[in-house]
């Protein structure tokens, strides 16, 4: 998961225009990324938030996660906690999931979902072998974000998700 985090964090670096929200008529640009992670509760989900993950080192962001992530199951967490995410993550494939929709949260334009990753035939060094897939499906509000900037973004996390160490360095 704090993989995952981290690869969002760079893509939305590399591609600022999906580090944006709409509420009401104006528009809203963010120089930080702020990721808003899904973590299941008792009776819910909640939504804290990692602040600035695209400056902080893996090592950080794991720190982070696991701490908001005890927080919330301990039901600890004050408003600074889940207040302000410029985008969400929501990892099902923990759960065994391969695939899902996720719904945004306004305000914010863009949430990731991530499912498991599962074996399946690929085409592999010109060959067809099996390989561990993970399907990543995210969702936009497109009076913020538009279809090519989507676009960018997610061929950005496919990028780093299939080269881990841009992500580790």
């Amino acid at each position: 998961n704090d993989l995952v985090i981290k690869a969002m964090a760079r893509a939305m670096t590399r591609e600022p225009d999906v580090n944006v929200q709409f509420a009401g008529e104006e528009m809203y640009r963010f120089s930080r990324v702020d990721i808003a992670m899904a973590v299941a509760i008792e009776g819910g989900l909640v939504t804290p938030v990692i602040r600035d993950v695209a400056s902080l080192s893996l090592s950080a962001v794991a720190q982070q996660s696991q701490q908001l992530a005890g927080k919330a199951r301990d039901g600890k967490l004050v408003p600074e906690d889940y207040q302000g995410g410029t985008a969400s993550i929501s990892n099902l494939g923990m759960y065994g999931i391969d695939e899902m929709i996720p719904v945004i949260n306004p305000p914010q334009a863009l949430i990731l979902g991530i499912g498991s990753g599962i074996e399946k035939p690929w085409k592999v060094d010109g060959a067809i072998a099996l390989a561990t897939i993970m399907t990543a499906t995210a969702s936009f509000d497109h009076r913020a974000i538009d279809g090519a900037a989507a676009a960018r973004f997610m061929a950005a996390f496919r990028d780093l998700v299939e080269n881990p160490m841009q992500i580790i360095c």
